[in-house]
């Protein structure tokens, strides 16, 4: 009468209980709190809400510095 005679008597609810009991187990223990946490966080205002930053154009000034390092630059087609 070992371990695997009881398992062999099991009906197929109870036996299908006892192997989704470790899965549950681990759901609960590695899943869920990171989830909660999250809206937790969330919900009372401890997490900062993460943004991109503004869009940036080029004023003028900038966008003749940019134009003359492209001009500086070697031509790829000249060289091909």
């Amino acid at each position: 009468m070992g371990l695997s005679s009881r398992l062999d008597r099991l009906s197929e609810p109870r036996f299908a209980l006892l192997l989704f009991i470790p899965a549950a187990l681990l759901v609960g223990l590695f899943v869920i709190p990171p989830i909660l946490s999250v809206f937790g966080m969330s919900i009372f205002g401890i997490a900062g809400r993460w943004r991109r930053p503004l869009y940036h154009s080029l004023d003028d000034a900038e966008m003749e510095r940019l134009r003359a390092f492209f001009a500086g630059l070697p031509n790829l087609d000249a060289a091909a």
